[in-house]
């Protein structure tokens, strides 16, 4: 109920496969029909390389931990414009940030903050970003999950 994908989208795994992120790279793709992008296992996680991904592949659903979104989104702003869905957790979300975000013409169709322990295997509420004065909302829980 949080993420509408089809045979046209395309993944990128950027997870280490023990991360449970990797859980939703993997079978979010691979169980729709979408295809996977699996980059060079020595790629480093900086802008530069991420975005030449994105663009190479025509990736459309991007899932980053906080940190690393942060990290890439001051280096290349414009790097997730062309994606369908953004995805960023793992930690609360920097508010300044997803509001520059959420206030740029060129941006991802839905941008997502996914919350959840790792217990949980990646998401169990996801909330579809807006502009904020306070902190980032974890959202409602995701289909077949309560939250107390």
């Amino acid at each position: 109920n949080y993420i509408a994908i089809s045979r046209d989208d395309v993944f990128v795994q950027l997870a280490n496969p023990a991360f449970d992120a990797a859980t939703f790279e993997i079978w979010g793709a691979l169980t729709q029909g979408a295809s996977l992008v699996l980059p060079h296992s020595n790629m480093v996680l900086e802008a530069e390389e991420i975005e030449a991904v994105l663009t190479d592949h025509q990736v459309s659903v991007l899932f980053l931990t906080r940190a690393l979104f942060d990290s890439v989104y001051s280096d290349s702003p414009d790097m997730f414009g062309a994606l369908k869905y953004l995805m960023v957790g793992g930690e609360a979300l920097t508010p300044s940030i997803m509001n520059r975000l959420v206030s740029q013409s060129v941006r991802p169709q839905h941008i997502l903050n996914g919350y959840g322990p790792t217990e949980s295997t990646t998401f169990t509420t996801t909330y579809e970003c807006q502009l904020s004065e306070g902190s980032v909302p974890i959202g409602q829980p995701i289909n077949g999950r309560q939250v107390y």
